[in-house]
């Protein structure tokens, strides 16, 4: 078993087709990641964060 996957390392026609396999979806990504990247730079900044409620104490007895 060791010996197989040693030789797949090393057959350089199969290491270009995993290669080929891995990159399939690249272009996908790229372009999802520049979508995701395009909207997050067109969001506006954030507002102030809302102050907080005021403080109540509660009389248990």
């Amino acid at each position: 078993m060791r010996q197989q996957q040693l030789i797949l390392t090393l057959n350089d026609r199969g290491n270009r087709a995993r290669r080929e396999i891995y990159r399939r979806n690249q272009p996908l990504a790229e372009w999802w990641f520049r979508h995701i990247r395009a909207s997050l730079e067109a969001e506006e900044p954030r507002s102030a964060p809302w102050p907080d409620p005021a403080q109540e104490v509660f009389r248990w007895r």
